[in-house]
């Protein structure tokens, strides 16, 4: 087992490659999410059918600064997020919590956002903590668009 000090949070970034490559979008996400202050953040992409040529530019990109776990056939997501989450443990032991984000999600330039997050599940009084995002759930395309 590979050694990471302060395992609080594990965040899951899912991404697919079936239909197109996103390749700098991933760049552009996974940056906002290392650009996250708090310490015990591990980033791992659970890359589903993604071009090898899109894993080689992440990887050099952001090397050993995070995981990844590579899935060359057509999986649903419960399947991926659990594998990676079980390979994750197996490299490095249990985390506090385990945060599933989508490849649709960016946390721009909010550095609180996994703090905030902590947060609150460390007051154990939620067995779940969720993140409205604006991206990625459909408010934008909603009759009149979303207000919140």
């Amino acid at each position: 087992m590979k050694h990471i000090e302060n395992r609080k949070i594990l965040l899951v970034y899912n991404t697919c490659g079936i239909s197109k490559d996103n390749t700098e979008w991933y760049k552009e996400c996974i940056t906002s999410f290392l650009n996250q202050e708090f310490e015990g953040l591990h980033v791992v992409v659970s890359s589903c059918m993604n071009s090898m040529k899109c894993f080689k530019e992440l990887y050099t990109t952001f090397g050993n600064k995070i995981s990844y776990c590579l899935y060359p056939e057509r999986y649903v997501v419960q399947t991926t997020f659990n594998k990676t989450v079980n390979e994750m443990v197996k490299k490095y032991g249990e985390f506090e919590g385990y945060m599933y984000v989508d490849s649709g999600v960016t946390f721009d330039n909010q550095t609180t956002i996994i703090k905030e997050a902590y947060d609150r599940l460390s007051t154990n009084k939620y067995a779940i903590v969720t993140i409205q995002t604006d991206t990625d759930a459909a408010f934008n395309d909603l009759a009149g668009g979303y207000v919140g």
